[in-house]
């Protein structure tokens, strides 16, 4: 049983993938195409261990802290630290995954390609139509940086959300009903009218 779900598995993969015709990509390299310097600074018990380019983690809690289970009682310091945990993706070509390898799958729901508005003047306001793909990747954890892992996301690589699936991806109007507050963030019409929803903006 094992044997034949495993060759289902594959031929699938490789069937995806040698369908695959302008979608390119490779494989997610934990090692040399995740931002590692993006994690610091590090802090132990209110220490900076190591400093960074980003914005220091500020954080409200006691240097020490205590963890108790049962009859157990655990003390320690508070780390904190910038950690990676979700990867976005975008793309061009509907169920393309650069991330993958170049794998595109075709699921036989229709989801539009990528669209530009045309650009009638130069003080006209463009916008572009992609799809997103976001992916679960807590690669400490993953990885096993860190030994103790009981304050990092215990979670497994995964493929959480694809807007090809999504059918109010590409519909504004539905969106707009259904969460008019993004009338809020849309932008104004050139000519000073009220706010509008936009064709091509979620």
């Amino acid at each position: 049983m094992k044997r034949s779900l495993l060759t289902l598995l594959l031929s699938f993969c490789f069937a995806a993938s040698a369908s695959a015709g302008n979608c390119k990509g490779r494989i997610i390299n934990p090692i040399t195409d995740v931002c590692w310097s993006c994690v610091f600074p590090i802090k132990l018990g209110g220490v900076t261990l190591s400093s960074g380019k980003n914005a220091d983690p500020e954080t409200d809690a006691n240097r020490l802290c205590l963890c108790a289970s049962g009859a157990n009682i655990t003390v320690g310091l508070n780390m904190s630290f910038w950690e990676p945990l979700r990867t976005a993706e975008v793309v061009r070509t509907p169920y393309c995954f650069p991330s993958l390898g170049g794998m595109e799958l075709n699921v036989g729901i229709r989801a539009p390609a990528h669209g530009r508005t045309p650009n009638k003047s130069t003080s006209a306001q463009r916008s572009s139509f992609y799809q997103v793909h976001w992916y679960f990747t807590p690669w400490l954890f993953i990885l096993e940086v860190l030994l103790d892992t009981k304050c990092l996301e215990q979670s497994a690589w995964d493929l959480a959300y694809m807007t090809e699936l999504d059918p109010l991806w590409d519909d504004s109007v539905t969106t707009f009903f259904l969460n008019p507050d993004a009338s809020l963030f849309a932008n104004p019409d050139s000519s000073g009218r009220p706010w509008r929803p936009s064709r091509w903006r979620r």
